[in-house]
Parts: C-alpha cells; structure tokens; sequence
C-alpha cells in the first residue's frame, strides 16, 4: 500500500461563523497554535468559558471542536474524542448545519483513524440526515466517506462504486475532481488495474492545474504508478519536476520525488534523502519509504541490506500497530459519551453539594447571630 495516494481531508470546514466573528481571545488562541499548543490551549479555554458565560452555544460548539484539533495536534486523541463528544450535545440546542457537519466530520475521521468503523459509519449516518437532498456538495462528501471507510475496510470495489456516485453529482469544482480522480486512481492501483489507475490520475494531473507547474501531487501520483507498472519514466520527466519544486520550495513534495527519482535511476542514495527528508516534513511517509527501499534494495541483488530493512519496516509496522490497538483501541472501546456525560454529572452534583453546604453555614451563622442580638 502506498501512502502517497492517500487523500488527508481537512477536518477544518467553513463553518457558519467565520473567524471574525471568534471573540479575540479565541482568535489569538488560532494565531499561535503552530507554535505554542500549551498558550494555546489556556486561550482557548478562556475562549469556551466566555461563550459559556454569555450562552452563545453556536460559539461554544465551534471552541469545543477547535481544542478538539488542538488535542489532535497534542497527540491527546481521548481528550480530542470528550471533546468532540461535549460539543455533540450541545447540538440539540441549535440547529447550524454547518457546525454539525463539521463536528460529525471530525468524530468519522477519529474513529475512522483508530479501526472504530462501525461508529464512523454511525456518525455518518447521522451526519447524513443534515444534508439537503439538493446539496450536491455535501451529498458527493457522503459517498467520498463511504469510499474512505469501505477502502480501509479492504473493500475496494464497495469504495469505487461510491467514488463513482460521487463523480456524477458533484458539483464541476477543481479541487474537489482532483481529490476525487485521485482517489480513483489509489483505489485501481489497489486493485492492481493499472491502466484505470493511470486514467484517473491523468484526469486528477489535469485538474490539478499542470499547466501552472506549482501543484504538484496528482502529477508525482501518476509519474510514481507509472513506474510502478511500466517502468518506463524518463529522467528529464524527473528533472523538470525536481526544478518546479525547488524553485517554489515545495519541501513536502519532495520525498516522493526523491523516492520516484531512486525507482528510475536504480540508485538508492536518492530514496536515502527522501528518508532523512521525510523525518521532518513528511512523518506520514516514512514507513513506505522504508518499505520502497528495501524493495528497490532487493531488485538491485542487495540482499542482506533488503533484508535488513524489511525487518525495521515490519518491525516499526507492528509497534504502530500494537500501539493503537493495546492503547487507543482499549481505550475508544471503553469510551462513550454517555460515561463522559455521567462523569460530568457527578462532578456537577458534587459542585453543588458543595454551594449548598456553604450557603447552609452562612445562613447557620447568620441566624446564630441573630438569636444573640
């Protein structure tokens, strides 16, 4: 499986309230978010209890999801669930379909993330029924999340039939056709029909604007299952886009350049720099780079090294894997919204018995000293 064709669909919708409308607070919190996770969480923690104290739940709703991504980027992923959970139920006390869609879409990509299909597909359900039969938009993000999750469940037949319901309706935008044809041509390559695959991208190549030569990853999708299948990409292909990259610093598109560049030359010193270049600006990638290099290692008879990294690829694989399902598995089973609501009442009730015990001794202590005067 080849990480580069996979889609990272933002979980940042234009929500209904634009960032303008965010209190200051909340929009200072967004302001340092690349830099600062900590300042920006107490910010936006300000943000929630501001809109809290003035019952703006819209505005409380949009700061629940956005500490949720800010959790997301921590690396909190069951802070980032309570959350999203707490935002769920505020939903019953506006009707934004905007925010609520946003907010399923967030839930689907978490359980989605962690193996949890069968709550992502009830959330997007859920999110479903907010969709007016007439927004074809939404309705064609519908059948792209079917797509998602029926290819993660190896069903890729399932995932191009949505992708095709998808293509009829959607409206005639550029990016959403690329994503789509991208998608497209992942799900033949899983299939291993390369002349489909190569279709879709070339269709994915065209709406990605080839002629203005700066977005680049349908272009690197096709030139990479090309080789894959055929072989045949020439190196001035490679130099021309090697150019294009450096010249608009494209540092992202790089590995996969590097990685294509070692596929056509049969030198491993390329896929090497893709490697250490990935460390930093593509982490995504760099499992499936190990992989591609033991694979080229093996091709070019350098068997011990092939071997060697064939063992770190499934070696690091397996603890990934291991991580998510001894931790966050365990962890997102246990977890329901309801416990969080329960918790969250019996915090509350305490919070109360509380007041009420102090308001009972200042009365005590008042009529004491009444009784004495």
């Amino acid at each position: 499986m080849n990480t580069f064709f996979y889609i990272f669909l933002s979980m940042i919708a234009m929500l209904s309230i634009t960032f303008d409308e965010l209190s200051e607070t909340h929009q200072a919190a967004w302001k340092i978010v690349p830099e600062n996770l900590d300042s920006a969480e107490v910010l936006f923690m300000q943000a929630l209890a501001e809109y809290r104290s003035y019952l703006d739940v819209r505005r409380e709703a949009v700061a629940l999801i956005d500490l949720a991504s800010l959790y997301n980027k921590k690396n909190a992923p069951l802070k980032r669930l309570s959350y999203l959970h707490k935002a769920e139920r505020l939903t019953k006390n506006f009707d934004d379909t905007t925010i609520i869609s946003t907010l399923y879409s967030n839930l689907i990509f978490v359980y989605s993330a962690y193996n949890r299909y069968d709550k992502a597909l009830e959330y997007l359900n859920i999110k479903r029924k907010y969709i007016a039969e007439d927004d074809s938009l939404r309705i064609s993000d519908y059948y792209k999340d079917l797509a998602s999750i029926s290819s993660a469940m190896g069903n890729n037949q399932a995932a191009i039939d949505y992708m095709r319901k998808a293509d009829a309706i959607i409206p005639l935008d550029v990016e959403k056709k690329r994503n789509i044809y991208i998608s497209y041509g992942y799900y033949f390559d899983e299939l291993g029909i390369a002349d489909s695959a190569l279709y879709y991208l070339d269709r994915a190549m065209y709406y990605d604007g080839w002629k203005n030569k700066i977005k680049l990853q349908a272009v690197l999708n096709y030139y990479s299952t090309k080789q894959k299948y055929y072989g045949n990409v020439e190196i001035k292909t490679i130099d021309s886009l090697e150019t294009i990259i450096n010249k608009h610093d494209l540092k992202g598109d790089l590995p996969q350049l590097l990685a294509l560049k070692s596929q056509v030359l049969k030198d491993t010193s390329y896929i090497h720099q893709a490697i250490d270049i990935s460390k930093k600006h593509r982490p995504e990638f760099y499992l499936d780079l190990i992989e591609e290099l033991a694979d080229l290692q093996f091709k070019l008879k350098h068997y011990e090294a092939s071997r060697a990294n064939s063992e770190l690829y499934h070696k690091l694989k397996d603890s990934v894997e291991q991580y998510k399902s001894s931790v966050i598995l365990k962890n997102l089973s246990e977890f329901t919204p309801e416990s969080e609501k329960t918790t969250e009442e019996k915090e509350n009730y305490i919070l109360y018995i509380l007041l009420a015990a102090i308001l009972a001794l200042i009365l005590y202590i008042v009529y004491t000293k009444s009784r004495k005067s």
